[in-house]
């Protein structure tokens, strides 16, 4: 067998390898492999624990590269997983199906935000009903609500507030029965909510009861750990909140705060919030800031495919029409021109 794989599994007769670390951010796009290639298991009689346990271990793995290197490059990877969690299923039974089903939501949460951050609105809506129905399968009532927020920020990216809160306010039906991650995860959406019907004094409500939970965050699921991963992350849902606002001047200070706090490898979240700092220095009429912050923000998008940061990036020029004519809108008009 070749280096850059390892034996993690059996299953029945079929030995089940991944690659190293180096081989899958190569781009190789196969990240799980059975036998070399995806392959049916429809003729096997079970589901080792272990296999499971490796592909659930995998799943932070992948948002953090995904981080790094923009969707494009982890999307593959992460749908061969999820076709071999489909296969799984058609042999898996008890419990073993139980902990399937679990680790499958978890999975299809993650191509949910892979294809969100593309710019694949379409998809992702779909991944998220296939979320929310494995959750419904598995009848995990964290897992249910963490589903209806990941369709929240479906509608959130559409800019649709009221389908926003819709969600949000069922994810945190029956409150107390929820885990701390879930409530955090659906608050600081639901202040996207608010945001986008203009209403400030909900959003920063929404913000601060998040920000009370997120100590308490401390459990095993395999989703949503950004909030606990990301330093300064109810923060950054602030600012992004003051942007939609039209609160640029309350929200530059937040954004470099923000930033600063940023590790290295948070590369594509560092350009997304380049490029909303930008918005917010154009609100606050600063605008020889936006040159620095939109030039900044185009550097990371030549480096990762995220369209999620080209299109704040669009959204910078509209904020900046009052200097289109000026040096400085010629300036910025050049750097976004580079993509």
């Amino acid at each position: 067998m070749p280096d850059q794989y390892r034996v993690i599994a059996h299953v029945g007769e079929v030995v089940i390898v991944a690659m190293d670390r180096r081989t899958f951010l190569a781009g190789s796009g196969a990240g799980f492999l059975v036998g070399g290639k995806v392959m049916p298991l429809a003729s096997y009689k079970q589901v080792a624990p272990e296999a499971i346990e490796y592909l659930a271990s995998q799943i932070d793995g992948f948002y953090a590269a995904e981080a790094t290197l923009g969707p494009h490059t982890v999307i593959p990877s992460v749908l061969v997983q999820q076709e071999v969690l489909r296969q799984f299923l058609t042999v898996a039974r008890g419990d073993a199906r139980r902990a399937l089903l679990r680790t499958n939501a978890a999975y299809a949460g993650l191509v949910t935000w892979l294809y969100q951050d593309a710019g694949d609105l379409g998809t992702a809506s779909h991944w998220a009903n296939h979320t929310l129905e494995f959750a419904h399968r598995v009848g995990d009532t964290q897992l249910i609500r963490h589903a209806l927020t990941n369709k929240a920020m479906i509608c959130t990216d559409e800019q649709d507030g009221p389908g926003t809160l819709d969600l949000t306010s069922a994810a945190l039906m029956d409150e107390t029965e929820l885990c701390p991650k879930v409530r955090v995860q659906a608050m600081q959406q639901s202040a996207h909510g608010f945001a986008l019907m203009g209403d400030r004094r909900g959003a920063d409500y929404a913000l601060d009861k998040a920000a009370a939970f997120l100590p308490q965050v401390d459990d095993e699921y395999p989703w949503y750990n950004a909030c606990r991963r990301t330093p300064g992350y109810i923060e950054a849902q602030r600012a992004t909140c003051y942007n939609r606002l039209g609160l640029g001047a309350e929200a530059v200070a937040l954004w470099e705060q923000v930033i600063t706090g940023l590790p290295a490898t948070a590369r594509r979240d560092a350009g997304v919030y380049r490029a909303r700092q930008a918005v917010a220095c154009a609100q606050a009429h600063q605008p020889d800031a936006v040159v620095e912050a939109v030039g900044q923000a185009v550097t990371i998008a030549q480096e990762t495919s995220s369209a999620r940061l080209r299109q704040e990036l669009d959204g910078v020029w509209h904020h900046l029409a009052p200097w289109h004519d000026h040096a400085v809108g010629h300036e910025v008009k050049e750097l976004l021109a580079q993509l």
